[in-house]
């Protein structure tokens, strides 16, 4: 016969059963402070991505704008910029531009720097136009480049011109900067769609819109979103408007997922 206990240590089953129900309270209420913990370091994970993607999207096209026009008397192309895509015009931004020094001929003229000259050559078949930077007046019509050298400093171009004077720039074709957004499934290079691109290739990631409101004469309270191309040239600032938005949910406009970033850009070129 089995001799029972008064005093026996142990836990009922219901207790267990409490514990159990207590600890598991606690462990979902744990694991919902780590969820809302982890999601919250995504969102904001994203948040800095965009804001960076922002920036970036309005640093380069400021350093471009800022250029716009130089050298050439209209800064944007009308015909192919408007309030959500632009076409810049101004003088080649790789080095391919010198001012002349002195006119040896009407066709021949000392340049300065002279090193620019290396890409200014014949056995590319460049053509050149020659700009009045006082004036951003085009001298004639386009030359062909004969001969250039970065050894001496020269450059011989055809037809001749007895209009060219010291002080005035000799230019490769325009180059003309577009950017746009690239909403494309397609789109290369692009992993967050939609993208900033400028000449076709991606600069800025989620970028969901850009906007250009043009300013004329120096008036910088009156934006039109269109210039007509007889007022091109009066372009003396754009107000750019860049609006990112995170990888999730980009078609649903969440302003707690997006950035915007204003800047009002003056054109330097101006006159």
């Amino acid at each position: 016969m089995i001799e029972q206990r008064a005093n026996q240590n142990g836990f009922s089953l219901i207790e267990l059963l409490i514990v159990i129900v207590i600890f598991g309270i606690f462990m979902g209420a744990v694991y919902s402070l780590y969820v809302t913990h982890l999601k919250t370091a995504i969102t904001r994970d994203e948040i800095i991505d965009v804001q960076q993607n922002v920036r970036i999207a309005m640093d380069i096209m400021s350093r471009d704008l800022r250029m716009a026009g130089f050298l050439f008397p209209e800064p944007v192309d009308a015909a192919m910029s408007n309030y959500s895509s632009i076409n810049i015009q101004t003088a080649t931004a790789d080095g391919t531009f010198v001012a002349i020094k002195g006119v040896i001929q009407n066709d021949k003229f000392s340049v300065t720097p002279t090193t620019a000259l290396d890409n200014i050559s014949t056995k590319n078949n460049d053509t050149v136009g020659i700009y009045r930077p006082s004036t951003r007046a085009q001298i004639g019509a386009v030359f062909t480049v004969i001969s250039s050298s970065s050894g001496s400093g020269n450059i011989t171009v055809s037809p001749a011109n007895d209009t060219v004077r010291v002080g005035d720039m000799i230019c490769k074709n325009p180059n003309r900067i577009r950017y746009i957004v690239d909403r494309s499934d397609t789109a290369e290079g692009c992993n967050i769609l939609p993208c900033l691109k400028r000449n076709g290739n991606v600069i800025a990631q989620g970028i969901k819109n850009i906007r250009f409101d043009y300013f004329l004469n120096g008036d910088n309270t009156t934006a039109i979103t269109n210039v007509p191309a007889e007022d091109v040239a009066k372009i003396t600032a754009i107000r750019v408007t860049v609006i990112g938005h995170t990888l999730k949910n980009q078609d649903i406009d969440d302003p707690s997922n997006t950035r915007e970033l204003k800047s009002l850009i003056k054109l330097r070129n101006f006159r």
